[in-house]
């Protein structure tokens, strides 16, 4: 039987050409919580992450980083230039994570409501 895909697993369309698409989610707790990528015609950008904070989720774009003196820097590689470009990447990114989270909830409810269920014999 084929692996019904969630709606979160399919990439989604931006105004700007983008098409923003979820990669990997992990188990809660873990850091990264998800992975996505984003391309259009001429670029791709991979490992776009969503991490947990004390404030909440939030989006790490890719970025490199480099030692000056005793400090580490980390740079993006990749990030938008507008504010506009920002809100409509993160937002699409965020509600991906948000679908996928809500979908991974529904899937392990009915699950659990699988296995409550008593096994019936064959009937005669």
């Amino acid at each position: 039987m084929a692996k019904k895909q969630m709606a979160a697993e399919q990439p989604r369309k931006m105004a700007s050409g983008f098409q923003v698409k979820l990669d990997r989610l992990f188990a809660q707790g873990h850091q990264p919580l998800a992975v996505f990528s984003a391309s259009n015609e001429n670029f791709a950008v991979h490992d776009i992450e969503v991490l947990q904070s004390k404030k909440g989720p939030f989006v790490q774009m890719p970025q490199t980083s480099y030692k000056s003196g005793r400090q580490t820097v980390y740079k993006d590689i990749f990030h938008p230039i507008t504010a506009e470009a920002r809100h409509e990447l993160y937002g699409a990114i965020m509600e991906l994570y948000e679908q996928a989270r809500a979908e991974e909830a529904m899937k392990d409810e009915e699950e659990s409501d699988a296995e409550e269920l008593p096994e019936q014999g064959p009937s005669m």
